[in-house]
């Protein structure tokens, strides 16, 4: 795996993510992840509507950011890759400013599944 440096680790339950994706994937084919202090957002737009979700830290939810932390990724890449949930309840993932964003599936003393996805760099 190559040495990547991430400001933004968010633990939660796998079906949270892939709620969150099967969410917004109707609106657009890039999501976005925005992180901040306790909160962690999936969203989407296209050229007639918008589709959020927050995701709140709680006692399943774990949110580490150094700063405000915003990048968009592929869904369709994204799809793929969260069917690994069926082998872990719980996902890591760890993103940071129009930078590779990582998913890791971990089972203790059984597996241990990682993905890594390059950003959509937004033309602003």
């Amino acid at each position: 795996m190559p040495d990547l440096k991430f400001k933004t680790t968010i633990t939660c339950p796998s079906t949270t993510l892939n709620d969150a994706i099967e969410d917004v994937e109707i609106i657009a084919e890039s999501v976005s992840f925005m992180a901040e202090d306790k909160k962690f957002i999936v969203s989407a737009s296209g050229d007639s509507s918008k589709a959020m979700v927050e995701i709140k830290a709680d006692e399943g939810i774990v949110i580490k950011t150094e700063e405000k932390v915003k990048s968009k990724y592929s869904i369709e890449y994204l799809k793929k890759m969260i069917q690994a949930s069926k082998i872990s309840d719980q996902v890591t993932i760890s993103f940071n400013k129009d930078y590779p964003l990582k998913l890791e599936y971990k089972e203790i003393d059984k597996l241990q599944m990682m993905f890594i996805l390059a950003p959509r760099i937004e033309n602003d």
